[in-house]
């Protein structure tokens, strides 16, 4: 097929006409991967060794997948670019110096863009915290650096903010690191990486209105160009989860047979896990949360025989994404059960392909992961604002 359609944007250029148009009819997915820290030994699972990124970096590389920059992707989402059929993005967050010492020379090494999220709060503040000199050095070579808050707080349920002063301070959680980025490196931050991954419609209407263009999560699934802007969707990647990174590079048919569950859900699985979106036993602070499922590794499924169950609520609308074969909806009433079970059953040919995953939603968000996110105590200053 590519050959096909190399052939026919041949054919076309040399009629005069425009490549794109052919182009566009191969559809494109994007897997972004997302980073924190670099570091030996690797101390909580949010870090891994500068070894073990090396080795994924090679991984990508022999996988053939083309790296692509953020100014890429977002010409691509604006039809103004054609992209491969698959591709990957590279993200680090938080704004962890290891990010200059360690993985900025392996990406160097592969010739790789990234792009930076970092928040004002911890930029400078000694320790382990990235300098605005380091900051000013990774511009100059071309690295793409985004907003990752003011404070690195919850944003639904900030922890030292009154419920009157939440709009205006939801608003600079935005706009403060964007500010910032202008005044101090001269930039224009086009993306925004939520922390912890931690969002609702409200958060999505401050980002959005605060002018970028693009919103990242934590939950991993392949991005389309149809994805919602607000809620993109990354890979993050845990020492304690290497499944995270596989299922990132797996664009194809799985081996995953019909009537088996996502990894972690049953011992029978064979072959790479389904993506699920949030993911099999994770926790998630959003009482409405997006559920999906993406479905191209299960052969011949029949989109009208699809139907999602969550419980509490029972049977739901959920849609289909012919182009991405991910089944999502996003519940109109609030999750109230602590753990949540998504089942979800279909036709693959004559046969039944069902699955199911669970799990848990805690308002609090604080599971471990988001706690080993936080920058080091001692390094984090009492008080932060944009100017600081």
């Amino acid at each position: 097929m590519k050959k096909l359609f190399g052939f026919l944007a041949l054919f076309a250029a040399c009629l005069g006409i425009s490549p794109a148009l052919f182009a566009a009819e191969l559809p494109s997915q994007v897997a972004i991967i997302g980073y924190h820290r670099f570091e030996n030994p690797a101390k909580d699972p949010l870090a891994i060794t500068p070894e073990h990124f090396r080795k994924q970096m090679q991984e990508i590389k022999d996988a053939g997948i083309p790296v692509i920059s953020m100014d890429d992707f977002l010409a691509w989402r604006k039809g103004e670019k054609t992209l491969p059929e698959k591709s990957v993005i590279i993200t680090i967050d938080d704004g962890y110096n290891c990010t200059y010492n360690h993985a900025w020379p392996i990406l160097k090494e592969f010739g790789y863009p990234f792009t930076f999220y970092v928040y004002s709060g911890y930029i400078g503040t000694g320790g382990r915290a990235v300098t605005w000199d380091q900051l000013a050095q990774l511009r100059d070579a071309g690295v793409d650096i985004g907003g990752h808050s003011v404070s690195h707080d919850n944003l639904i349920k900030p922890r030292r903010v009154k419920p009157n002063d939440y709009d205006g301070w939801l608003a600079n959680e935005f706009s403060g690191i964007k500010d910032l980025l202008k005044e101090k490196l001269g930039i224009e931050a086009k993306t925004f990486a939520y922390p912890y991954g931690i969002q609702n419609e409200k958060v999505r209407q401050a980002g959005t209105a605060a002018g970028y263009q693009a919103l990242f999560t934590v939950s991993g699934k392949k991005v389309t160009k149809d994805t919602a802007a607000a809620e993109i969707g990354r890979y993050v990647v845990q020492s304690d989860k290497p499944q995270t990174f596989s299922a990132a590079l797996h664009f194809g048919a799985s081996q995953m047979t019909p009537g088996s569950k996502p990894a972690g859900a049953s011992t029978q699985s064979s072959g790479p896990s389904l993506e699920v979106t949030p993911t099999h036993g994770s926790t998630v602070a959003d009482d409405r949360p997006e559920i999906s499922l993406n479905l191209s590794g299960i052969p011949d499924i029949d989109p009208k025989s699809i139907e999602m169950r969550i419980s509490g609520i029972g049977q739901v609308p959920a849609t289909f994404d012919p182009v991405s074969s991910v089944v999502s909806y996003r519940p109109t009433q609030r999750l109230h059960a602590q753990k949540i079970t998504v089942q979800v059953k279909a036709k693959s040919g004559k046969q039944r392909a069902d699955t199911a995953w669970e799990f848990f939603r805690d308002p609090s968000a604080s599971s471990m992961a988001e706690m080993m996110m936080e920058p080091p105590k001692e390094t984090k200053p009492a008080k932060s604002s944009p100017g600081a």
